[in-house]
């Protein structure tokens, strides 16, 4: 593979967009489970996933996230191998920030400096321009893509 990122078939944007959504639910189930429990599990779980998705190597996986595998999308590094962990964690802390924030916001902390009066609006706008950077950048790559040196390609 040419280690120009423009020479891939890059993946559509609204395919991200379905498979970061499918990802979310699915990060969410052990914050619903948790809740009553002991919330933070959850919410631990949920970031941990949304950190590691795209390198974890289960076979119903493949170094991707459970989103990304069933829309036929593949992370992978500029110079064409696959991702590992460090390059998900790379890729993916912008947007799994969110997840603390909002959960500190969740749990209480509605008058803290960390809920969506001062970090909890830095994380959207974070989301925000991750999001814009997917739909205009003409690879499509994100900030974390940059910072991890990823692109997204369609499998199909």
């Amino acid at each position: 593979m040419s280690n120009d990122p423009y020479s891939i078939d890059k993946a559509e944007p609204i395919k991200r967009l379905a498979a970061f959504v499918a990802d979310v639910v699915l990060a969410s189930i052990p914050v619903f489970i948790f809740w009553l429990i002991y919330p933070a599990i959850g919410w631990v779980i949920y970031t941990a996933y949304l950190l590691m998705r795209d390198g974890l190597d289960y076979p119903f996986m493949d170094r991707r996230s459970v989103g990304k595998h069933f829309l036929n999308l593949r992370p992978i590094m500029v110079d064409g191998g696959y991702t590992d962990l460090r390059a998900s964690m790379l890729r993916n802390w912008p947007i799994a920030l969110a997840g603390p924030i909002y959960a500190a916001n969740a749990l209480g902390a509605k008058e803290a400096w960390i809920g969506m009066n001062g970090l909890g609006w830095l994380a959207l706008v974070i989301i925000v321009i991750e999001a814009l950077a997917t739909f205009t950048n003409e690879p499509g790559r994100r900030l974390g893509d940059r910072m991890a040196a990823t692109l997204v390609k369609s499998e199909d």
